[in-house]
């Protein structure tokens, strides 16, 4: 039984037993019940409203852009600006997972070699990340989907090599 001796299989099939021994004791709530216990709770709406928009103000605000050389007209969406972030980090993943775990694939960025070190390819992109704070929403969109294009590249790069 060769799935019995990975330890993270054991612990999760020891987890999904104690999950469903909690289960099996816990007696169900019903709709009714649910609606009971809503109607209950003082919800304060307004002061909701107002942590929410607190948040936001605070987290996702515009800030000074200190490398930021040129005008921008209109600046990127929060979801823009995260959905750049996550697209990059995940393009350097799985560069980083391509080029340890497959022998015949290899970097096609012109400014490294053809098999980098990870400090070379995360130094990379740490360098071209700050080149967002000069554009603007067009512009931050449109890379996007051209990094997203790159990871989908990647992705078929991944699986004809496998």
């Amino acid at each position: 039984m060769k799935f019995l001796e990975d330890p993270f299989l054991i612990i999760g099939y020891m987890l999904l037993g104690l999950m469903l021994s909690f289960e099996l004791q816990a007696s169900p709530i019903t709709a009714e019940e649910i609606k009971q216990h809503v109607a209950n709770e003082p919800f304060n709406f307004e002061q909701m409203k107002q942590d929410s928009e607190a948040y936001k103000t605070l987290l996702f605000r515009e800030r000074e852009r200190i490398l930021q050389f040129v005008p921008i007209d209109k600046y990127p969406t929060p979801t823009e600006r995260r959905r750049y972030y996550v697209l990059h980090a995940l393009d350097v993943s799985m560069t980083i997972w391509a080029l340890n775990n497959r022998d015949s694939i290899r970097e096609g960025n012109i400014f490294l070699s053809d098999n980098p070190s990870n400090r070379a390819l995360i130094t990379n992109k740490l360098l071209v990340i700050p080149f967002y704070q000069n554009m603007n929403q067009a512009q931050v969109v449109t890379m996007n989907y051209i990094v997203g294009g790159v990871i989908l590249h990647n992705a078929y790069v991944i699986a004809r090599y496998d």
